[in-house]
């Protein structure tokens, strides 16, 4: 079976992580998931962009957020941000737990 180029960061993210303002990864990502977390961080512009810059060239970055704590309007002002970082909207995937959308590195 071949070898899987999966990785991350090797440990859970804590409370105590909390005053940290960087992911801590050092490697480029074909794919990345954030599930019902971007709403928490203190700057999700400022995340995004870092993001960004861990996604290969043409790399898709999934991002769902839960209806519940996050409104259509605060939805679409994360949209912006993220376009405003140079991320493009490929999709607006249904089906997948809340709020979705799918971006291409641009």
């Amino acid at each position: 079976m071949p070898s899987s180029n999966r990785f991350h960061t090797g440990k859970p993210v804590s409370k105590d992580d909390s005053e940290s303002k960087e992911v801590g990864l050092n490697k480029r990502a074909d794919f990345i998931l954030v599930y019902y977390m971007i709403h928490e961080t203190p700057n999700p512009k400022e995340f995004l962009a870092e993001l960004k810059g861990l996604l290969k060239d043409s790399g898709k970055l999934l991002i769902v957020e839960p209806r519940i704590h996050v409104s259509r309007k605060l939805f679409e002002t994360m949209l912006m941000d993220a376009e405003d970082v140079v991320l493009g909207v490929k999709d607006l995937p249904r089906g997948k737990g809340g709020r979705s959308v799918l971006f291409m590195r641009k």
